[in-house]
């Protein structure tokens, strides 16, 4: 299973199932992330930085291109709602 880590040390390594968006499997682990339309796709709110292992997500569709257009987000942020972890990342949000 593939393995998240985050900037901020307050919060242990999780092995996380690639078959579910990351946004859904952070909320299991009950860490704070944001997120108001329940994983939609459509508020941007569970905006992450992904700090290493970029490639280790799956591809950006066409919802989460949308979204990154509209909201001008940086190459290194993702949509965790739209994003499934392949492999080892390690990712932090502003509000962390």
């Amino acid at each position: 299973m593939p393995k998240v880590c985050f900037k901020d040390s307050k919060f242990q390594p999780l092995e996380v199932n690639s078959e579910m968006p990351l946004l859904q499997q952070l909320q299991a682990y009950k860490l704070p992330i944001a997120s108001s339309c329940g994983g939609e796709g459509t508020c941007n709110k569970c905006v992450i930085e992904v700090l290493e292992g970029h490639n280790n997500l799956s591809e950006v569709g066409t919802t989460e291109a949308q979204l990154k257009k509209k909201f001008h987000l940086k190459e290194s942020e993702r949509v965790a709602c739209q994003a499934y972890v392949l492999g080892p990342i390690k990712i932090t949000t502003s509000y962390w």
